[in-house]
């Protein structure tokens, strides 16, 4: 796999116990595991002395079988004056198995283990993700800019050596490689499993779950309501919009001028009953004429019942901000 990684494939279960259990692998000390299992998990415990080494921490520290606890490793943490590393409070356990406790026992004193989330680990040679500059498979030195065979440049022309993306390869948060990388490991942590595993029930992100202008914000009763009440038309007008291409998906700007540009068909109801439905959608919400197409109430009621209060027209919409929020319903909430 790379020059400190061998993958052996066997036929049965016997050959791979034997492997698992050869003394000459075990005498130089490597790591054998089967590719889909652990052999060994990591937890973490917090507040633990600085005075303590790492082998007087190992014989004082114990815990509930079946786990075992193999080693143990003090974490560090940047220098607050910016230079180097120095050691954390923090304090790295493995275990044996793919089991890890809630507690370990320290002089009788126990103390919460969590997970321990592997870091995405990035190269400083070839700015690939998933290994470090000592164990870099690859004799080229690679521009962190540009991408170019060169150690670093003054472009600023940026493309990523990773995603090919219009940034430089350490800006990590704008690269989806590395954005893909970190969910992996958050399932590694979550399931405590191997990274081939947890790749294999990786799921990409949706297109549509990208981020909105548009307002997120809850709809009201009132707001599903009007909805309710206009839907055979929005369902309409995005048929019409999707009869060319089924698999198109409506942008926001197609629906609203779909909506706007075709009028809604005026159903022959008694004057009574259309007088007191504009009546009720005028005390919620300010309606554009062109979209509503119904006539102005003509009955003697107060003007108290028909004009809606100052504070109700702050809370009121136009009809654009509700399909907005329609939007985000269907094609954002999936």
């Amino acid at each position: 796999i790379n020059p400190f990684k061998v993958r052996i494939e066997v036929d049965n279960e016997f050959s791979a116990n034997k492997i698992e259990k050869c003394q000459a692998f075990i005498d130089r000390n490597w790591n054998i595991q089967r590719a889909m299992e652990r052999s060994s998990s990591y937890g973490v415990i917090r507040d633990v002395d600085l005075d303590l080494s790492d082998e007087d921490i190992l014989k004082c520290i114990s815990c509930k079988k079946p786990p075992e606890i193999i080693s143990v490793y003090r974490l560090k943490r940047r220098d607050p004056e910016g230079i180097g590393w120095q050691p954390s409070e923090a304090v790295q356990v493995c275990f044996k198995g793919s089991f890890i406790p809630q507690y370990v026992y320290v002089e009788g004193l126990r103390i919460k283990v969590t997970p321990y989330l592997f870091p995405v680990s990035q190269c400083s040679k070839c700015w690939k993700y998933g290994h470090l500059y000592k164990k870099c498979p690859s004799s080229k030195v690679v521009c962190p800019k540009c991408g170019g065979p060169h150690e670093n440049c003054e472009t600023e022309t940026f493309r990523c050596v990773n995603c090919s993306g219009k940034h430089m390869a350490l800006a990590k948060n704008s690269c989806p490689v590395f954005l893909k990388e970190k969910k992996i490991r958050e399932i590694m942590n979550e399931f405590n499993c191997t990274y081939r595993k947890a790749l294999s029930v990786y799921v990409p992100p949706s297109p549509f779950q990208k981020a909105s202008n548009h307002n997120t914000d809850p709809m009201t009763k009132n707001e599903i309501d009007f909805i309710m009440m206009n839907k055979k038309h929005i369902l309409r007008e995005v048929s019409v919009i999707n009869s060319d291409s089924p698999a198109h998906i409506p942008t926001f700007s197609e629906i609203v001028k779909a909506m706007t540009s075709i009028p809604v068909t005026k159903k022959k109801v008694s004057p009574v009953k259309s007088s007191v439905k504009q009546n009720r959608l005028n005390d919620v919400y300010e309606i554009d004429p062109i979209i509503s197409n119904s006539p102005p109430s003509t009955t003697g009621q107060d003007k108290t019942d028909k004009i809606p209060s100052q504070e109700h027209k702050k809370k009121s919409v136009n009809f654009e901000e509700l399909l907005s929020r329609l939007k985000e319903i269907i094609f954002l909430r999936g």
